[in-house]
């Protein structure tokens, strides 16, 4: 009886042996890696579907946001032809209505007084060649409005 009551009862030596063989160790390292690295795939998971959720959010706000940038930019496309195209259309204008010098304004209206003043009804007298404007005011050089208002004169 005694026997059996030994079996029954666990040995405490035994016990201790079995406590500090490295097997024991192992299958406890072993359980602590399996619970710390399930633990981790399942948090890694829930992080992968939050995220991969979003991002597909948030990659058609940027195709959206994309898409109405381009069409803000769209007229501004080609904008440096047109700059390079207005600037000679202005040089071509400048060229051929305004004249290089303003003698040649003054000579001009010079002609267009003497027409006008025999063409004007009652005209008796009349100067073959009238002074230039900036010899009778030499002080309207160079200014157009100053030479239409001595004109009027």
């Amino acid at each position: 009886m005694q026997e059996a009551r030994n079996e029954q009862q666990p040995n405490p030596f035994l016990l201790r042996e079995r406590l500090t063989s490295p097997l024991t160790w192992h299958y406890v390292a072993f359980t602590v890696l399996l619970v710390l690295v399930t633990g981790l795939s399942i948090r890694f998971g829930l992080d992968w579907k939050a995220t991969n959720g979003s991002s597909s959010d948030a990659l058609v706000a940027r195709q959206f946001e994309l898409k109405a940038l381009d069409l803000q930019t769209a007229p501004l496309r080609g904008l440096d032809k047109r700059v390079a195209d207005s600037r000679a259309k202005m040089k071509a204008f400048n060229d051929k209505r305004i004249p290089p010098n303003y003698s040649s304004i003054d000579r001009r209206i010079g002609e267009l007084g003497s027409v006008q003043a025999c063409a004007s009804p009652g005209c008796s007298t009349h100067k073959a060649s009238p002074a230039p404007i900036s010899q009778r005011f030499p002080w309207t050089r160079a200014s157009p409005a100053a030479i239409r208002r001595s004109c009027a004169l």
